[in-house]
Order: structure tokens, then C-alpha cells, then sequence
């Protein structure tokens, strides 16, 4: 079912992707995502990308984020990542390199970040930006400097440049590691999954806040009947 992930309606979806409804207008909701999610996928050539190397639960998590966030930027962020992983582009990412998770519940899956559309993962970049004491020393000496030139106190809509300046430009720069202005890689969340015999296996998504236990179950659950060779999901805790 999964060659014809292009085709098929939500009402066949489902059968996999296991969505409980408590109302009608969440169904709506959920239903509209799918489509979008759909024909996002199809216009990126995702099946010709991995193959049925994906689980349904992937495609659920796909689902959950595209309604959770501000636009499509976020599932076109995890496609650009794949595409890096499974090396069919030359392009930078904008976050690190993969890593081995070391969790107790999930541990000898890989995780691979991506930029997620949202306020939290904007506030994250910020904020990790922000606690440098090498930003904190700059925005302070800016900000004096302003002051003895103007000879009185900065208003806050200097304040609030010189922020920017610091905080939003990288960001941004960040955003177009191309450019090559602005080395350090973004924060996010992450794309699960399990490289076996040179072959990457996408498995779900997962955000730093969440509980792996449950993740965790939730991957054994849904993977382990789609993925049989893969012994490591019979181990998840």
C-alpha cells in the first residue's frame, strides 16, 4: 500500500495511520493534513527518494507537525534533510551532523535535526544564541556605546535593533548556510530512524520535550510488523 501512497484517500490511509477522532472537526482537520502532506510528497518525488523505507507512523508524525505549524516549511525541512542523508543533493544542512541516540528507550536509533516552523524552535535558535556570553558582552557594549554617543539612555526601539542585529540576523544567516556567513547550525527537533546494511529506515519524528518511552512504543508498535529484518525494534523498550 505504500507504492500507492500517492493515490490513496485518507479513509484508506487511516487503516495504517491509526488516527482516533473525538469530534468531527478534528477529523476535518486531521483529513485536510493528510491531503496536503500527500501532495507535498508527491511533488518532492518521495517514493522515488526511500523506496517503502518509511513507516506509517512517519507519515502520521508528518500529519501531526503540518498541523501544528505555521506553514509547510517544516515537513519541506525534514524532506530537505532526508534528501542529504540518502546523498541525492550537494546542498548544506542547517542543522548538525546525525547522532547515535544514547537514551535508555531508544537507544541505537539515529536522530538527525531539522528546522522546524514554529515559535518554540525560533525561541530555542534565540535563546541559544542569546546565552553566548560573547553575544550577551557585544549587545551590552553596543548598547553603551550608543548611549554615550546620543548621551542619554537607548529607547526601546534601539534596544530592540541591536537585538535584532544579534540575534535575528544570525538566525537568518542560519537559514542560508550557503552563504557561508554564519557557520553555526541550527537547533530542532528530530527525524528518528535506522541505518542496516548502508540503508536508511525512517521510522518517526520526536521532539525534545516528549517522553522516548512512549516514543519508543509507539515506533515497536507500528515498525515492527512493517519492518521484520529489523531486529533492534524488538528491543525498544
Amino acid at each position: 500500500m505504500k507504492t500507492k501512497l500517492y493515490e490513496i484517500n485518507f479513509q484508506e490511509a487511516n487503516k495504517f495511520l491509526n488516527f482516533k477522532f473525538d469530534d468531527q472537526l478534528t477529523q476535518i482537520k486531521i483529513e485536510d493534513s493528510y491531503y496536503k502532506v500527500q501532495a507535498l510528497l508527491k511533488k518532492r518525488n518521495w517514493l522515488n527518494l526511500v523506496g517503502n523505507r518509511f513507516s506509517w507512523l512517519f507519515i502520521r508524525d508528518l500529519i501531526e507537525l503540518y498541523r501544528q505549524t505555521f506553514s509547510p516549511m517544516s515537513v519541506v525541512s525534514i524532506i530537505n534533510e532526508i534528501e542529504i542523508l540518502e546523498n541525492v543533493v550537494e546542498y548544506k544542512s542547517l542543522t548538525g551532523k546525525p547522532k547515535i541516540l544514547k537514551g535508555e528507550h531508544l537507544k541505537g536509533l539515529k536522530k538527525k535535526h531539522y528546522h522546524q516552523d514554529s515559535i518554540k524552535s525560533f525561541k530555542k535558535n534565540c535563546l541559544d544564541e542569546i546565552n553566548k556570553t560573547t553575544v550577551q558582552k557585544k549587545i551590552r557594549e553596543e548598547a553603551s556605546e550608543l548611549e554615550k554617543l546620543q548621551g542619554k539612555e537607548i529607547t526601546i526601539y534601539q534596544v530592540l535593533t541591536i537585538l535584532g542585529k544579534n540575534l535575528w540576523t544570525p538566525y537568518i544567516d542560519r537559514l542560508a548556510p550557503e552563504k557561508n556567513i554564519y557557520k553555526k547550525h541550527l537547533t530542532g527537533e528530530w527525524i528518528i530512524y535506522y541505518e542496516n546494511e548502508g540503508l536508511n529506515y525512517y521510522l518517526a519524528l520526536w521532539e525534545h520535550d516528549l517522553d522516548d518511552s512512549i516514543k519508543a512504543q509507539q515506533i515497536k508498535l507500528f515498525c515492527t510488523q512493517e519492518f521484520p529484518k529489523l531486529q533492534i525494534l524488538k528491543h525498544l523498550d
